[in-house]
């Protein structure tokens, strides 16, 4: 049993650092005109052609869960799914949202630990 939650771990981590890989990368893209990040619908995305983008989603959905499942909460992902409930239909939207979240996570990253 030990060795499956030390697995699930260690498989925990490795998403969270491939999200934390992307989540710049895709924002920084979305901010200078790239629509399809904060899109919070299978059915929108399937017609969206990003897949780094469908990458951020699938694993955010997977870290939510196992955050979940441990009965705590990974704060970027947190904010992420915030930023998207606001975008709701309004395509136009996104690239302000990645602007600002980049900047959030900017200032986050200054602050003394």
């Amino acid at each position: 049993m030990r060795q499956r939650e030390e697995n699930e771990s260690q498989t925990l981590v490795e998403m969270e650092a491939e999200w934390n890989r992307l989540l710049p990368q895709c924002l920084e893209q979305c901010a200078a005109g790239r629509v399809g990040l904060f899109l919070n619908s299978p059915v929108v995305s399937a017609f969206v052609d990003w897949p780094e983008s469908q990458r951020l989603w699938s694993l955010t959905r997977k870290i939510r869960d196992a955050h979940a499942a441990l009965g705590s909460v990974h704060p970027r992902c947190q904010r992420f799914l915030h930023y998207c409930s606001l975008r709701g239909t309004d395509f136009r939207a996104e690239p302000k949202l990645a602007a600002e979240l980049l900047k959030e996570l900017a200032n986050d990253n200054e602050k003394p630990n």
